[in-house]
């Protein structure tokens, strides 16, 4: 880390991961689990940018931020 307010940017990334996937792993026969990994302190547009080589229009992942997983099908 470069500083504390980095520091303090990531670890505030990494809570926000921590609770979806808290929020997630609460539901029932969701048909999977989420654990904590190295992706962990990454938001959705960092993950995307750095791992996938998608290209996706910011538009497209604002709508993401509050997704939600359902509970039933």
């Amino acid at each position: 880390m470069e500083n504390m307010d980095e520091f303090n940017q990531k670890y505030s990334v990494f809570k926000n991961n921590y609770k979806r996937i808290e929020d997630h792993n609460a539901i029932e026969d969701s048909g999977f689990t989420l654990e904590i990994n190295k992706f962990a302190d990454l938001t959705d547009e960092e993950f995307i940018s750095k791992y996938t080589g998608a290209i996706v229009p910011k538009h497209k992942t604002e709508k993401m931020k509050n997704w939600t997983v359902p509970t039933e099908v």
